[in-house]
């Protein structure tokens, strides 16, 4: 049987607006994420496949907002960006991922609800 690498993914990754991520004292733009992995913005450091990472996960748009320490091992480097696969994830974190990614599957399933909620005042 022939596998495609992208067939192999059990969770679909989703985007992920509005969060960042601090890896190796850089705060950098989570690109998607899924329960389990994100891909993030590449910061200007090098970076190992296998390399063990420390991580915190929180929301771009406040910056009093709670931060999600976390673990994981990067998967994949691009010139753009990094691929880390969660290893060490606490409840507290997997729970704001999950509410993270239910208000963007919301959004999707009801376009012309999010639009109207848009247009009035």
């Amino acid at each position: 049987m022939y596998w495609r690498r992208e067939d192999k993914r059990i969770d679909d990754r989703k985007p992920a607006g509005g969060l960042k991520a601090r890896i190796k004292n850089w705060d950098v733009v989570v690109l998607d994420i899924s329960v389990g992995g994100m891909r993030v913005q590449k910061p200007p450091v090098p970076f190992t496949i296998k390399e063990k990472i420390s991580f915190e996960l929180a929301e771009q748009s406040t910056g009093t907002a709670q931060v999600y320490p976390g673990m994981g091992f990067v998967r994949a480097v691009s010139n753009d960006w990094v691929a880390i696969q969660f290893r060490l994830v606490r409840y507290p974190m997997m729970k704001f991922i999950a509410k993270h990614v239910n208000s963007f599957v919301a959004q999707a399933q009801n376009p012309e609800k999010n639009a109207g909620e848009e247009a009035s005042p």
